[in-house]
């Protein structure tokens, strides 16, 4: 059975997709409309804003397309890379915070 439509109010904002992103135990980042089993969630929002944010502060792969969560690929324990991803997810809640102000 199809769901009703949403009506919305004129001159309303029609609400935005919220965009995920995420990384996997690997430390490779992924956008999304939802973040994939496995995979750890990091900042949520609208397209554009997700995905400036997350490409400025990650790392860049040789192959110039693939992202990874800054740290990753030096840490020698799961600890370690724990540290990281909690560290990229700081920096990326600063930086929103900063362009929202």
């Amino acid at each position: 059975m199809a769901e009703p439509a949403t009506i919305q109010p004129e001159g309303a904002p029609v609400p935005l997709p919220i965009t995920f992103s995420y990384c996997y135990p690997t430390g490779i980042i992924g956008f999304g409309r939802h973040v994939p089993e496995g995979a750890f969630s990091l900042l949520h929002g609208d397209d554009e804003t997700v995905r400036d944010i997350v490409t400025i502060h990650a790392r860049h792969a040789y192959d110039g397309h693939t992202l990874i969560v800054p740290g990753f690929p030096e840490a020698d324990t799961t600890d370690e890379a724990s540290d990281a991803a909690i560290a990229f997810y700081r920096r990326l809640l600063m930086a929103l915070e900063r362009r929202m102000a």
